[in-house]
Protein backbone atom coordinates (compact mmCIF):
# COMPACT_ATOMS: atom_id res chain seq x y z
CA UNK A 1 0.00 0.00 0.00
CA UNK A 2 1.41 2.99 -1.14
CA UNK A 3 1.00 6.14 1.41
CA UNK A 4 -0.21 9.64 0.08
CA UNK A 5 1.83 11.56 2.46
CA UNK A 6 5.21 13.65 1.80
CA UNK A 7 7.71 13.39 4.64
CA UNK A 8 5.21 14.19 7.68
CA UNK A 9 8.29 14.49 9.95
CA UNK A 10 10.47 16.56 7.91
CA UNK A 11 8.64 19.89 8.79
CA UNK A 12 7.26 18.86 12.24
CA UNK A 13 5.93 22.28 13.76
CA UNK A 14 6.54 23.42 17.48
CA UNK A 15 2.48 23.57 18.11
CA UNK A 16 1.89 23.98 22.09
CA UNK A 17 -0.37 21.61 24.11
CA UNK A 18 -3.49 24.53 23.65
CA UNK A 19 -3.15 25.77 20.59
CA UNK A 20 -6.26 25.81 17.67
CA UNK A 21 -5.64 23.72 15.00
CA UNK A 22 -6.72 24.52 11.50
CA UNK A 23 -6.25 23.79 7.86
CA UNK A 24 -8.47 23.93 4.94
CA UNK A 25 -8.44 23.18 1.24
CA UNK A 26 -9.13 26.55 -0.72
CA UNK A 27 -11.40 24.68 -2.60
CA UNK A 28 -13.94 24.94 0.36
CA UNK A 29 -16.40 27.44 1.04
CA UNK A 30 -17.32 29.38 4.16
CA UNK A 31 -19.99 27.33 4.87
CA UNK A 32 -18.42 24.24 4.91
CA UNK A 33 -15.29 25.81 6.78
CA UNK A 34 -18.00 27.11 9.19
CA UNK A 35 -19.86 23.96 10.11
CA UNK A 36 -16.88 21.84 10.66
CA UNK A 37 -15.54 24.86 13.00
CA UNK A 38 -18.55 25.08 15.10
CA UNK A 39 -18.80 20.66 15.22
CA UNK A 40 -22.13 20.57 13.43
CA UNK A 41 -21.29 17.85 11.06
CA UNK A 42 -22.00 14.39 12.25
CA UNK A 43 -19.26 12.42 13.44
CA UNK A 44 -19.04 9.23 11.66
CA UNK A 45 -16.10 7.67 13.15
CA UNK A 46 -13.42 8.23 15.67
CA UNK A 47 -9.59 7.30 16.03
CA UNK A 48 -8.55 7.49 18.92
CA UNK A 49 -4.52 7.61 19.26
CA UNK A 50 -3.63 8.20 22.92
CA UNK A 51 -0.56 5.80 24.02
CA UNK A 52 0.48 5.20 20.60
CA UNK A 53 4.04 5.91 19.16
CA UNK A 54 4.46 8.26 16.04
CA UNK A 55 4.88 5.72 13.80
CA UNK A 56 1.94 3.41 15.09
CA UNK A 57 -0.15 6.87 15.09
CA UNK A 58 0.84 7.30 11.14
CA UNK A 59 0.12 3.45 10.14
CA UNK A 60 -3.19 3.12 12.55
CA UNK A 61 -4.08 7.08 11.11
CA UNK A 62 -3.59 5.94 7.66
CA UNK A 63 -5.39 3.10 8.23
CA UNK A 64 -8.25 4.57 9.52
CA UNK A 65 -8.39 6.97 6.77
CA UNK A 66 -8.72 4.59 4.01
CA UNK A 67 -11.23 2.56 5.89
CA UNK A 68 -13.44 5.84 6.37
CA UNK A 69 -12.54 6.60 2.72
CA UNK A 70 -13.62 3.07 1.41
CA UNK A 71 -16.96 3.34 3.62
CA UNK A 72 -17.39 6.77 2.07
CA UNK A 73 -16.87 8.16 5.42
CA UNK A 74 -16.20 12.06 5.44
CA UNK A 75 -16.32 13.48 8.67
CA UNK A 76 -14.39 11.96 11.55
CA UNK A 77 -12.96 12.83 14.80
CA UNK A 78 -8.84 11.91 15.60
CA UNK A 79 -7.99 12.16 19.43
CA UNK A 80 -4.73 12.80 19.48
CA UNK A 81 -4.04 14.65 23.36
CA UNK A 82 -2.22 16.95 24.05
CA UNK A 83 0.58 15.74 26.34
CA UNK A 84 3.36 18.33 27.50
CA UNK A 85 5.20 18.87 24.40
CA UNK A 86 2.15 17.50 22.43
CA UNK A 87 4.36 15.84 20.22
CA UNK A 88 1.86 13.53 19.01
CA UNK A 89 -0.13 16.52 18.18
CA UNK A 90 2.16 18.44 16.25
CA UNK A 91 3.01 14.98 14.28
CA UNK A 92 -0.86 14.39 13.20
CA UNK A 93 -1.39 18.07 12.50
CA UNK A 94 2.07 17.83 9.90
CA UNK A 95 0.37 14.66 8.90
CA UNK A 96 -2.92 16.08 7.75
CA UNK A 97 -2.18 18.85 6.06
CA UNK A 98 0.21 16.89 3.41
CA UNK A 99 -2.84 14.07 3.18
CA UNK A 100 -4.24 14.11 -0.11
CA UNK A 101 -7.79 12.85 0.97
CA UNK A 102 -8.10 15.81 4.00
CA UNK A 103 -9.90 18.17 2.57
CA UNK A 104 -9.91 20.25 6.22
CA UNK A 105 -9.50 19.87 9.95
CA UNK A 106 -9.67 22.29 12.61
CA UNK A 107 -9.72 21.15 16.59
CA UNK A 108 -12.67 20.16 18.14
CA UNK A 109 -15.45 21.77 20.21
CA UNK A 110 -14.98 21.34 24.22
CA UNK A 111 -17.19 18.32 24.01
CA UNK A 112 -15.29 16.23 21.97
CA UNK A 113 -12.19 16.62 23.32
CA UNK A 114 -11.17 20.77 22.63
CA UNK A 115 -7.32 21.00 21.79
CA UNK A 116 -6.50 17.36 22.06
CA UNK A 117 -8.88 16.15 18.99
CA UNK A 118 -9.53 17.38 16.03
CA UNK A 119 -12.72 16.88 13.13
CA UNK A 120 -11.57 16.15 9.75
CA UNK A 121 -13.56 16.52 6.89
CA UNK A 122 -12.32 13.55 4.54
CA UNK A 123 -12.87 13.85 0.14
CA UNK A 124 -15.79 12.38 -1.22
CA UNK A 125 -14.98 9.86 -3.12
CA UNK A 126 -15.77 10.15 -7.31
CA UNK A 127 -17.48 13.45 -6.94
CA UNK A 128 -17.47 16.71 -5.49
CA UNK A 129 -19.34 18.68 -2.43
CA UNK A 130 -20.24 18.67 0.59
CA UNK A 131 -22.38 15.47 1.85
CA UNK A 132 -21.88 15.51 5.28
CA UNK A 133 -25.06 15.34 7.49
CA UNK A 134 -25.73 18.21 9.76
CA UNK A 135 -26.52 17.80 13.96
Amino acid sequence: MSKTVVSPYANCSKISPESYLFQANSSLGPKIIRKLKQGNYVLEATLDLHGYILSQAEDTLEEFIQECLEDSLRCVLIIHGKGSQAILKNHVNDYLQYHSQVLAFCSAKSKDGGTGAIYALLKKQHSTGDNCEEK
